[in-house]
């Protein structure tokens, strides 16, 4: 019996160093994770958290004399063979009567990383829409933000996009 014990306890000299080996793993994964996540980072912050909060009710009447102008902002955007995107937006008015305003203008953002953003002027189209033609760097997700002004007026609006070549 004695023996036995001997033999089991001499064998059995490799446990413990099994806690160890999945302690050295775990740590060696979240080591490894942390150096991901912070030589990734993609910078999405503001600087200007304080004052964003600070203006927080001006943008509130801003959206409310936007909904007060009625306008409906319609959207179109299509990938051609070439892949450049044709842009497109038409602007009616409370009655649905189309308006021609004065300058429609698209911001494209890309939400995920730094240095592709583009702005473009958009140019009065046959059809009474307004559009360009934009060959964006990198497939995958847009936001197009789009400002209308007409006589001082201005209405915002955004869209999130997936272009794909």
């Amino acid at each position: 019996m004695r023996a036995l014990l001997h033999n089991l306890t001499r064998e059995g000299r490799w446990i413990p160093w099994l806690f160890v080996a999945f302690f050295l793993v775990v740590f060696a994964a979240n080591g490894i994770m942390v150096t991901v996540a912070l030589s990734t980072w993609t910078g999405l912050t503001t600087e200007t958290h304080y004052r964003d909060g600070i203006e927080y009710n001006r943008r509130l009447a801003a959206v409310q004399r936007q909904e007060a102008l009625g306008w409906d902002v319609t959207v179109r955007s299509e990938t051609l063979e070439n892949g450049v995107l044709d842009f497109a937006v038409a602007v009616t008015g409370p009655e649905g009567q189309p308006l021609y305003p004065d300058r429609v203008a698209v911001a494209f953002v890309r939400p995920t990383s730094e240095g592709f953003d583009s702005r473009h002027e958009l140019q009065l189209r046959a059809d009474g829409s307004y559009g360009t033609f934009v060959d964006l760097p990198l497939d995958g997700v847009w936001d197009a933000r789009v400002t209308v002004e007409e006589h001082g007026r201005r209405h915002q609006s955004g869209q999130r996009l997936f272009v794909e070549r």
